[in-house]
């Protein structure tokens, strides 16, 4: 039981309220092409929140290819300039 001075609980937003989901990869959001989408399920109460997109083979090659390029200046930077 809750005490009397615990807020209520907040009540999910509407799935409306949510931007239609998409990938982001090498610094751009861009549309699943390939792989379709998975159900999105709030875990304390099971319903359900809408769609997740799935990556396919071409949008995982292209993040593994936008991270390896990127990974060099990452690894030289310091952490206070990752942390920024």
């Amino acid at each position: 039981m809750l005490p009397e001075s615990a807020p209520a609980p907040h009540p999910a937003a509407p799935a409306a309220a949510y931007p239609a989901p998409r990938l982001y990869i090498d610094g751009a959001w861009l549309e699943s092409a390939s792989a379709g989408a998975a159900p999105l399920t709030d875990p304390a109460t099971g319903d359900s929140l809408g769609e997740v997109p799935l990556a396919g083979d071409n949008e995982v090659l292209a993040a593994a290819a936008a991270a390896q390029r990127a990974q060099a200046d990452w690894a030289a930077s310091t952490p206070l300039a990752r942390f920024r």
